[in-house]
């Protein structure tokens, strides 16, 4: 369709400029202009300030709509968390109930009022009606209806209110959306400017109202309240210029409105927001540092007025109830921070202890297999270079395969195997790997001047030095300071015991906490794996690769026994520690066996018990190799088989004592046993003490079988069990003497002459005089053993086999 437009018949026929720019003007207006969508423009409208808000409703229609819509004014409610939900909900079903109650009401009075006539009929009266000769039903009309009328002037009043009320503060507008939206609801009361009323100011939050269409209304109250005293705090310069505090004198209503400032601010969205949060949290540590120092300065000078006058008797317990509600919010995170700052404490005093473990055992390993890297290097370089000279001389490059670079060879002393210690001043060898330095209070365990050159010399100086340090493995330091820092800490979460209730509750099971967390990490981390180390160093251990043993003293088996009586003293301090700390203060009941804290003990208890058993387990064999060891290298051929005659000619005195073997074996064994009395429980050290009378006697069995024995050397065996009885009967195990008994009795078929064969197979065959320990097969074994067994064997074979008897 054409824009020409035809000219008015009749016109001027007269044409102006002015005629030709309005024309010009109307149909550029015709194009469209580019506008933004409506979804962006409500979503810049949530950062514009208040009033320019209020301002841009004013534009036009459809912008008042989108300023006012109530989901915008309801997510500033939501983000003070003053708007409930739940109440909106249920005011709103409460408003629809209310509108059908009136629609009803109002249905039932039209149907009553259709029934009642104001109007008679032609002809006189209401006879007509009654006759029935062709007269038609009049309907009533309502010439005037009271309730109408008072609905009327009701709606009437309501919007002469709201014309009044407009242009609260920061031009805000009470608008409604619809006529209906305020049918049902008052008129809103003339709020006072928050300078004359500043007391009501102060529960401005507790007359807010969850209602769907009002939460503008709502927020300009608010805004009306707070708004003034947030904006003016946001421009002072220092803390005397605000209002706030010449408005509020005391200081209970000063924090007060601080508070509703801070919740207010959650609310300012618009440009800006940050420095006004910033310069209102700045404020607000102003004010409580003030306050502090107020209260600090008038205790000090004791300016406390005291119990009220008109105290009652439960005044204590008033102030206990105040005082219990004021920490009750924070207590739970302290509690919660006491105890990770125990769990870090701790944790930190267990690495730092095997840090330092490992710096020791990083720095032997260097120092014992120093000089074999050194050696295995040499080697190297040797082959290397015998492969470079046999090559032919085609294959050689004309420069020099060692290239600018030549090892430096670092000259040594006489002796090549020995290597010095170096001083802490001296440069170590390049050649070979340097020695770690012990971090500040490290372990220091002497090392020898001399590092051997032998790889298997070395391993075994390492092993040796290794089992010399299983007694610090754990320390029983490191339980002290971890007990110490548990008893703080206790100590501590247990003041808040006192308050009862919840609170005590928790404050108490975290008490109960802070005690199994020392358990754990005592136990798990530090006990258990020192124990663990001790038990992989001994199954290591084997006393042929030891050059050096001292007399009666298995050394890594010592040091053990040692740690298990560390082990036992730090089982006694958590004792004690339980009893003084948890059961007598009653934070813990020792008889509730599902406490949690009980647990903890006893699971403590137990891994101790099986750590000490393991350990204890492989110190016997331990010591029963050592056993073997010292059976094997000090018993002499002649000490169960003397010559007849030694080398002059002459019968040798016999001596009737215990060999230096057996005696050297039993006070290796006695010293072992009593290492353990007092450090462990009676259970325990019966088990330990029978368990190594057994092998010990197996032992001894075993050593039997591989000497020879003559008649005259009997006497010496024969003591030599007596010995062994002797120390098994001060082991006071009943059980166990038998076995001694029974090896005693086996001794006395040696001490028998050749001639009284048979009686020496009536010997063997006696089941009973052995009391069930030896077979006759076993002791048959044992006879083998008799020097002149050769000559014997017939006739005891034939007294007890019958071999060599014709039959009759």
């Amino acid at each position: 369709m054409s824009n020409f437009r035809r000219a008015p018949v009749g016109g001027s026929n007269r044409s102006s400029i002015l005629s030709s720019l309005r024309a010009t003007e109307m149909v550029g207006s015709n194009d469209s202009k580019p506008v933004l969508p409506a979804e962006i423009i409500s979503t810049i409208l949530d950062y514009l300030p208040i009033p320019d808000l209020m301002k841009f409703a004013r534009t036009s229609k459809r912008m008042q709509e989108m300023v006012y819509e109530d989901s915008r004014w309801v997510s500033r409610l939501k983000s003070m968390g003053v708007w409930n939900e739940g109440e909106a909900r249920k005011r709103f079903e409460e408003v629809l109930r209310k509108k059908r109650e009136m629609v009803r009401i109002r249905a039932e009075e039209d149907n009553k009022r259709i029934g009642i006539g104001v109007g008679v009929g032609v002809g006189g009266g209401g006879g007509a009606a009654n006759t029935g000769t062709g007269g038609m039903r009049k309907t009533s009309t309502t010439l005037f209806d009271a309730g109408e009328e008072e609905l009327r002037q009701q709606r009437r009043s309501a919007e002469i209110a709201l014309q009044s009320a407009r242009g609260l503060a920061d031009g805000f507008e009470t608008l409604s959306i619809s006529a209906q939206g305020h049918m049902s609801l008052p008129p809103p009361p003339r709020t006072r400017t928050p300078m004359q009323d500043p007391e009501a100011l102060l529960n401005v939050f507790a007359e807010v109202k969850s209602i769907r269409g009002s939460a503008r209304h709502e927020y300009g109250k608010i805004y009306a309240a707070l708004g003034p005293f947030y904006y003016d705090l946001a421009r002072s310069r220092s803390h005397v210029d605000p209002v706030l505090f010449r408005v509020y004198r005391t200081p209970e209503q000063q924090a007060q409105m601080l508070a509703h400032l801070q919740v207010f601010s959650q609310s300012d969205w618009a440009q800006g927001w940050r420095q006004r949060e910033e310069r209102l949290v700045t404020m607000t540590g102003i004010f409580e540092t003030a306050v502090l120092r107020e209260f600090e300065q008038g205790y000090e000078v004791w300016d406390i007025d005291g119990p009220l006058e008109t105290q009652e008797k439960d005044f204590f317990a008033k102030v206990k109830a105040v005082i219990a509600r004021v920490f009750e919010p924070h207590v739970d995170l302290y509690l919660s921070e006491e105890l990770d700052y125990f769990k870090r404490l701790a944790e930190s005093e267990v690495r730092d202890w095997e840090t330092k473990l490992s710096a020791q055992d990083a720095s032997k390993e260097s120092f014992y297999m120093g000089n074999v890297n050194r050696v295995a290097d040499k080697k190297d370089f040797m082959s290397s270079f015998k492969k470079v000279v046999m090559m032919p001389v085609n294959v050689l490059p004309t420069m020099s395969p060692f290239g600018a670079t030549k090892p430096v060879i670092a000259p040594q002393a006489g002796n090549r195997s020995s290597l010095q210690v170096l001083s802490a001043s001296q440069s170590p060898i390049t050649s070979r790997p340097t020695t770690p330095s012990l971090p500040p209070g490290a372990i220091s365990v002497p090392l020898p001047s001399e590092a051997p050159t032998d790889e298997l010399a070395a391993k075994a100086a390492l092993m040796a030095s290794r089992l010399e340090g299983i007694r610090s493995l754990f320390s029983i330091e490191v339980a002290l300071d971890l007990t110490h820092s548990a008893k703080a800490s206790i100590e501590r979460a247990a003041l808040f015991v006192r308050l009862g209730g919840q609170t005590g509750e928790e404050a108490r099971e975290q008490c109960e906490a802070i005690f199994v967390v020392l358990l754990q990490i005592l136990g798990t981390r530090h006990v258990k794996t020192g124990f663990d180390k001790a038990v992989d160093h001994l199954s290591k251990y084997n006393p042929r690769e030891i050059s050096e043993h001292q007399q009666g003293v298995v050394v890594p088996l010592m040091t053990f026994l040692e740690l298990v009586n560390v082990g036992d003293l730090i089982s006694q301090m958590i004792d004690v520690f339980y009893e003084q700390q948890l059961a007598t203060t009653k934070l813990a009941d020792r008889n509730d066996f599902l406490d949690p804290a009980v647990k903890a003990k006893k699971k403590f208890e137990q891994m101790l018990d099986e750590r000490v058993a393991a350990g204890l387990n492989k110190g016997i064999d331990v010591l029963m190799d050592e056993v073997e060891y010292i059976c094997g290298t000090t018993q002499l051929p002649t000490d169960y088989n003397p010559p007849d005659f030694d080398a002059n000619g002459t019968n040798p005195d016999i001596d009737i004592g215990p060999t230096t073997t057996a005696e050297q074996v039993v006070a290796l064994v006695e010293s072992h046993t009593k290492m353990l009395t007092g450090s462990t429980d009676k259970t325990m050290l019966d088990v330990f003490n029978q368990e190594v009378g057994l092998r010990l006697f197996a032992a001894v069995c075993k050593h039997l079988k591989r000497q020879r024995i003559s008649t005259s050397g009997a006497i010496k065996l024969i003591s030599d069990m007596n010995l062994y009885f002797v120390y098994i009967k001060t082991l006071r195990n009943a059980d166990l003497l038998e076995y001694f008994k029974a090896l005693r009795e086996l001794s006395q078929i040696y001490l028998i002459s050749p001639g009284h064969a048979k009686e020496m197979a009536t010997v063997i065959a006696d089941g009973d005089r052995f009391g069930g320990i030896f077979r006759a097969e076993e002791v048959y074994e044992f006879a083998e053993r008799r020097a002149d067994w050769y000559t014997v064997k017939k006739d005891v074979e034939r007294a007890m086999y019958g071999i060599g008897c014709e039959v009759m």
